[in-house]
């Protein structure tokens, strides 16, 4: 069954039955923008997964789009922006102080924090890292790979020459025959290349 609250506004999904942002939430909802009442943004908004945010932000006209980052302030949620249209995300974060930015991307993953910040001019996006506590600056990351883990032999090409000793035999193992010291190999890496003997990498990566 679906609930109606105080503010005439239904908790059933906010999409319509063609997928987009039902007609009366949006209206309610550019209401409470013109009314700046925070309360209902908040009880109605903030809620809101990040795609929702994100397909309600492309639906409002700019002005009111704008104006609801502003209400919601500390509990707009950023990843709306990976969301949107390019053209709406620029628009936002152009209008946004760098400080509110700096506190949003805090919250962020790294991948979602760069796809915001890459956006920025070179000025604003180094005073917004340099708002950010050091920890969330910098990652370190332990990366290992295991290449034929079972050590399983995986020969090269056999011989096809009719008149040739090597006829039906082959000579060497895959990774060599595609490795730089075999006539007519590819220059590959026989140590790493496919077909070669068990093999562990580990890898340490400091991102900052």
């Amino acid at each position: 069954m679906t609930m109606t609250d105080e503010d005439g506004i239904s908790d059933a999904d906010i999409y319509d039955e063609h997928g987009a942002v039902r007609s009366d939430f949006l209206t309610e909802i550019s209401d409470a923008i013109d009314r700046s009442d925070r309360s209902v943004i908040e009880r109605h908004v903030v809620r809101l997964h990040e795609s929702e945010l994100g397909d309600l932000l492309e639906a409002l006209p700019p002005p009111e789009r704008l104006t609801l980052v502003r209400l919601l302030g500390d509990e707009f949620d950023m990843t709306a922006l990976t969301q949107v249209d390019e053209a709406i995300r620029m628009e936002i974060v152009d209008q946004m102080p760098n400080d509110q930015i700096a506190a949003g991307i805090g919250e962020l993953d790294s991948d979602d924090a760069v796809y915001i910040l890459e956006d920025l001019d070179q000025d604003d996006r180094d005073e917004i890292l340099s708002q950010l506590p050091f920890t969330e600056r910098v990652r370190l990351r332990f990366q290992g790979d295991m290449f034929n883990v079972f050590n399983h032999p995986n020969f090269g090409a056999f011989g096809g020459t009719l008149n040739a000793a090597t006829f039906g035999t082959t000579t060497n193992m895959a990774n060599a025959a595609l490795g730089a010291g075999i006539s007519g190999g590819s220059g590959f890496n026989p140590i790493f290349n496919t077909g070669g003997p068990r093999n562990f990498q580990f890898a340490l990566k400091l991102y900052f």
